[in-house]
């Protein structure tokens, strides 16, 4: 069974890339209409962390509660009492979510799954350790077009200055974080495969698509990489342009970001997440409406956005 990750900030072309290779005969996916594709998991960075230790039995139960009652694993539609099988028999979360994907890859007819979540981004090591055989795909996009359509995603309008100048630094900084820590982690990891977003849109030859699926060892075609869902772009329309101030804001704090040394990058990361506690999304449980807090007694604060 061959385990693919997409990983990538959102924005960067995950869906897209991801929603490729879902198109793939051999090749399985969560997917959902509504998230126009490949749906996340979360797991690494929100399920396995947010409930408490493995160990505790308390604490796997709610951990087991909540994974259930999720959209994720609702719209695998495999069974809810694998994941009690799960429980007695694997030994971390990460084990119970390699074995449920392999489950439902061999239900669907697959011999490889592939799942995607930018949440992801900052979690490789994790997954890499807790999956060795596990295959990385990395999304780069150049950073004035990935905060570009950060800004403007998801219907998002511009605040005014100077607040918009300080989401573009946040930005411009985390992107820069973010391709820091994917670009060490390909470069010391011969299962990882760096992915230009600029060089997937003007593929039209096929030639990095065909270099994707052998990297990854599929039996398919480059032209059946295609997606089923509609683009999911923040520039529709009239193109979103940057003013000056912003563009300068953003190519300072981009240089920032490329000369800081990294356990600084990291300490700053760590300590807005700490802040901030598990930053659950709203789509999380949509279909069962669960409430996360209901199964985090005394667990780290959690904000619902």
């Amino acid at each position: 069974m061959k385990r693919i990750f997409v990983l990538g900030l959102q924005r960067s072309g995950t869906t897209w890339l991801a929603n490729m290779l879902a198109a793939l005969p051999d090749v399985a996916a969560i997917q959902a209409e509504e998230h126009r594709g490949v749906h996340e998991s979360i797991f690494f960075s929100h399920f396995a962390r947010a409930f408490g230790d493995w160990h505790d039995l308390p604490a796997r139960h709610r951990f087991l509660e909540a994974f259930r009652q999720s959209d994720y694993f609702q719209l695998s539609e495999l069974e809810p009492e694998l994941l009690d099988e799960f429980s007695d028999t694997k030994s971390s979360h990460e084990e119970v979510f390699l074995a449920m994907m392999d489950l439902y890859a061999e239900v669907n007819g697959a011999d490889a799954w592939v799942e995607k979540s930018p949440h992801h981004t900052f979690f490789a090591h994790e997954i890499a350790e807790a999956a060795p055989d596990a295959l990385f795909l990395i999304v780069q996009r150049s950073i004035p077009d990935l905060v570009r359509s950060r800004l403007y995603g998801f219907k998002r309008s511009l605040r005014w200055p100077p607040m918009r100048w300080l989401d573009v630094a946040r930005g411009a900084l985390a992107a820069k974080h973010a391709e820091r820590e994917m670009m060490a982690f390909a470069e010391n990891n011969p299962q990882a495969m760096v992915v230009r977003y600029e060089e997937l849109v003007n593929d039209d030859d096929l030639m990095v698509r065909e270099a994707i699926i052998d990297f990854l060892g599929l039996d398919a075609y480059p032209d059946d990489m295609v997606s089923h869902y509609d683009a999911n772009s923040s520039f529709s329309g009239a193109r979103k342009a940057l003013g000056p101030v912003s563009r300068t804001v953003l190519a300072v704090a981009a240089g920032v970001g490329a000369l800081l040394p990294m356990a600084v990058l990291r300490r700053m990361r760590e300590k807005r997440d700490e802040k901030r506690g598990i930053d659950w999304p709203h789509w999380a449980w949509a279909q069962t409406g669960f409430d996360p807090r209901s199964a985090e007694a005394g667990a780290p604060r959690i904000i619902l956005d």
